[in-house]
């Protein structure tokens, strides 16, 4: 992964982590990710952590 797509990805997490209680919750769920899928590339880490956190945000929407 390039310089350039990390910074991207930070810029995608960082409303993810401005807060403790989100910052856990980040953690948590990359440690699930890199755990049930082992020699994952970092790519694929970062897109399933993104899709992951943003989940329940597009159940509060449908619902509304």
């Amino acid at each position: 992964m390039t310089r350039k797509e990390r910074k991207q990805w930070e810029k995608k997490f960082k409303p993810f982590y401005k807060t403790r209680e989100k910052e856990k919750r980040l953690n948590k769920l990359l440690k699930n990710i890199v755990t049930e899928g082992p020699g994952l590339s970092e790519n694929e880490i970062y897109c399933r952590l993104y899709y992951a956190l943003l989940e329940p945000e597009r159940l509060e929407r449908t619902i509304h």
